[in-house]
């Protein structure tokens, strides 16, 4: 095996044929986790998983001038991590070792590997001159809430095109990036506390009354029936939490949708797009109301399978909007 010591670099070195790092103040980080790397693979030492930090940025990495354009048009949406040719080849070859994966990393977009012209493959892996990976430029990023999904650059900017530069979802995990606008019909949400009537469960908390009005209407040329509902949260610290994410759920248009009722089988008319309501006060689960100590759990994951997230929203955001919608109801009641 050749001597370690002539893989090791200087961050003269480093810099030699990439212009773009000569101005980062963290090239010494940089350069010793992308050594470390080297060593790593040339010792074919496996033992630490491969850890995908943000250390390069656009300004550094080294990366052509129509991938810069739309890493432009891509951070308008949603934060990524730049992804060295080392990294790829690293986690290629720990998923090996580990009998995780045999198949090179692919982008699922294209369905392509990544950099495989600075490597052959891994049954019969092999590593050129360390600075034929540091000259190689960066066309991989990964989406900063996903542990390691990676995307070509143009592939991740036409995934985003598609949806209108809106939000969307991780094409292997399904995480949501961005804001998702659903297919809701316009309508009113309105809310008030009621001081007489109580869910069950919460004898000594007054109860807050969600409205929903859905009017009939044309949808994609096609007529629909609209829907009203009523619904119930205790007026307690949680209860004005998951009000104001439904809010935000019923803003970006999530909460209905036009499809079948699963009950009376009609077509064509407004449904629960999933995230599930208390119509009733009382019943417990199996007539949709309390008590229920496991809903506020349930429905806050159903509201951030569609991007509600409540830790994306300070809480006193939160708090702003649930105050806002119970004072629209007195301003016009009252």
């Amino acid at each position: 095996m050749q001597n370690q010591s002539n893989f090791n670099l200087s961050s003269n070195q480093f810099n030699q044929g990439n212009n773009n790092f000569n101005q980062d103040p963290n090239i010494n980080i940089i350069l010793l986790k992308l050594n470390d790397i080297y060593i790593k693979l040339l010792q074919k030492n496996f033992a630490s998983p491969p850890n995908f930090t943000n250390t390069l940025t656009k300004e550094t990495a080294n990366i052509s001038s129509q991938n810069r354009q739309l890493l432009d048009q891509i951070l308008k949406t949603v934060k990524v991590i730049y992804i060295t040719p080392l990294e790829i080849i690293y986690k290629e070859q720990f998923d090996l070792a580990k009998n995780t994966s045999k198949e090179r990393e692919k982008c699922p977009i294209c369905l392509c590997e990544f950099y495989d012209d600075v490597d052959s493959d891994n049954k019969n892996f092999f590593l050129q001159p360390i600075q034929v990976y540091l000259n190689h430029e960066i066309d991989v990023v990964r989406l900063f809430r996903c542990e390691d999904h990676f995307y070509h650059i143009e592939c991740l900017f036409e995934l985003i095109k598609i949806n209108n530069g809106g939000g969307f979802k991780c094409a292997s995990c399904q995480k949501i990036y961005g804001i998702l606008e659903g297919t809701m019909p316009p309508g009113t949400m309105t809310a008030k506390i009621s001081k007489s009537i109580r869910c069950a469960g919460y004898p000594n908390t007054k109860t807050i009354v969600i409205d929903y009005n859905i009017p009939s209407g044309i949808q994609n040329g096609k007529s629909f029936s609209g829907t009203s509902r009523t619904c119930y949260l205790p007026n307690n610290e949680e209860g004005r939490e998951v009000l104001a994410l439904l809010k935000i759920a019923f803003d970006r248009k999530l909460t209905f949708v036009v499809g079948t009722s699963p009950t009376t089988g009609q077509k064509n008319t407004v449904v629960w797009n999933g995230i599930h309501h208390k119509t009733n006060l009382t019943g417990g689960t199996n007539y949709y109301g309390y008590p229920d100590p496991t809903y506020f759990n349930r429905v806050k994951e159903e509201l951030a399978s569609k991007g509600v997230i409540a830790d994306d929203f300070p809480k006193q955001e939160l708090e702003r909007i649930t105050k806002t919608l119970l004072n629209e109801y007195k301003k016009n009641n009252y």
